[in-house]
């Protein structure tokens, strides 16, 4: 069994993103279960970096450390949220978005709206 997968969905062209596309990494535990996730929307065309390709992001690698900057530590620990397109640094706390689906939906409804995505 293989304990991670990572997958780039192309979207449909968005009128104001552009070409963009879900990244999807999910390593599981040994029963099969999902233990971390990183789903981000990203621009791809044209190819920019990671900060300048960034929409948005959930993911739930723990920022609990001593050491981790005050600004980076959120309440739903390790749950997070990028939420700040081209700035991956900011984040906020993540109650909602925890699996692939949620963050499919999430994005959907800009996708099929054409609605800019601002947090």
């Amino acid at each position: 069994m293989r304990d991670k997968l990572s997958v780039l969905f192309p979207l449909k062209e968005h009128p104001i993103h552009g070409i963009t596309g879900l990244q999807a990494t999910e390593k599981y535990d040994d029963n099969g279960y999902v233990k971390e996730y990183h789903y981000q929307w990203k621009v791809l065309v044209p190819k920019y970096g990671i900060i300048y390709s960034h929409i948005s992001a959930w993911e739930n690698e723990p920022h609990d450390h001593p050491s981790t900057p005050e600004e980076y530590k959120v309440n739903s620990e390790p749950h997070h949220h990028h939420h700040v397109p081209y700035d991956r640094h900011q984040r906020k706390d993540n109650y909602d978005i925890h699996s692939l689906e949620s963050a499919f939906a999430f994005i959907a409804k800009y996708i099929e709206s054409g609605e800019e995505y601002k947090p």
